[in-house]
C-alpha cells in the first residue's frame, strides 16, 4: 500500500507525462503507474525480446548458494528466501500458484551454479525428443542419479508481483504432496492460497533447508475469477520457457 506521499509523486509524475492528452487517457496513466492496472506495464519496450525479461526467481538460499546478495552487497544468509531480480529476501512468503510442471536437469557434478549439460522441460523428454525414464542417468545405482526431477511453479503474491520457484532435491517432495492435494480438491490451483516457509535440516552433509509448502485456505469465488485472468496471462505466457535458466539451488 502506498503511502499518502507515495501516491502524491505518482500523480505528479502521471500529470507530467499526460500533458495535452484526454482526461479518460490521464486517469489510465494515473492507474497504471499505481500498479492498479497493467494495460501500459510495458509500453516503451516494445523493441526489447521478451527473453530479456524472463521472471523472477524466488530462491531457497543454502550454505552452496552463490551469488545471493541484497541490492547493497550484503550476504543473505542461507534460510532465507531470495528474489534472483529485486535481491530482496524473506523469512517466508504469501502467495498463489498459477500453473506448475515437471523438469528434469542434469549439471556436471559439482558445477550447479552453471547451465545443464542436459535438461528436460516436460520432465519426461530432452532437447533431441529422447525418453528421459530410459536415459541411464536418470536411474538409481549405488548413487542417486545424475538427472533429477524438480516442481516448478509460476507464482504471485499478494502485491501481484509474478515469479518462478523450483522444489528440486529434498524439498521436491513438499511440491508433489501439495499438487496431490490440490488435484484431489476438484479446485484449480489458483484458489488455493499457501504459504511458503523454510526448515532447517541436519544430515551427513551438514545443515541444509527444505522449501515446505503450507496451505492457507481456499479463495472466494471473485478472487478465484481474477486469479484466472492472471493464469491466462501469466501462466500460460511463461510455463513454456521458465527453464531456459535451468540453475540448481
Amino acid at each position: 500500500m502506498a503511502t499518502k506521499k507515495e501516491e502524491a509523486e505518482m500523480k505528479k509524475a502521471a500529470e507530467e507525462i499526460s500533458e495535452g492528452i484526454g482526461e479518460e487517457d490521464k486517469a489510465l496513466i494515473e492507474k497504471s503507474m499505481k500498479g492498479e492496472i497493467t494495460e501500459m506495464q510495458a509500453l516503451g519496450l516494445e523493441n526489447f525480446d521478451p527473453s530479456m525479461f524472463p521472471p523472477p526467481r524466488i530462491k531457497l538460499v543454502q550454505p552452496s548458494t552463490k551469488g545471493a546478495e541484497t541490492p547493497g552487497g550484503d550476504e543473505i544468509p542461507a534460510g532465507k528466501l531470495w528474489n534472483t531480480v529485486s535481491g530482496e529476501s524473506f523469512d517466508e512468503l504469501e502467495c498463489t500458484f498459477l500453473k506448475g510442471g515437471v523438469t528434469r536437469a542434469m549439471f556436471e557434478k559439482g558445477e550447479f551454479d552453471k547451465p545443464p549439460i542436459c535438461f528436460s522441460r516436460d520432465g519426461s523428454h530432452g532437447p533431441s525428443g529422447e525418453y528421459c525414464p530410459d536415459c541411464e542417468y536418470s536411474q538409481w545405482t549405488d548413487e542417486p542419479p545424475r538427472c533429477k526431477k524438480s516442481i516448478e511453479f509460476i507464482g504471485i503474491t499478494k502485491d501481484g508481483e509474478v515469479f518462478v520457484i523450483r522444489f528440486s532435491g529434498t524439498s521436491f517432495k513438499h511440491a508433489h504432496r501439495f499438487i496431490g492435494k490440490v488435484r484431489y480438491s476438484h479446485k484449480p490451483l489458483f484458489a488455493h492460497k499457501v504459504r511458503l516457509a523454510p526448515e532447517k535440516k541436519s544430515g551427513s552433509a551438514g545443515k541444509y533447508w527444505e522449501l515446505k509448502i503450507y496451505s492457507e485456505g481456499i479463495r472466494d469465488i471473485d478472487e478465484v475469477k481474477e486469479l484466472y485472468e492472471d493464469y491466462i496471462e501469466f501462466g500460460r505466457a511463461f510455463m513454456p520457457r521458465i527453464q531456459e535458466d535451468e540453475r540448481d539451488e
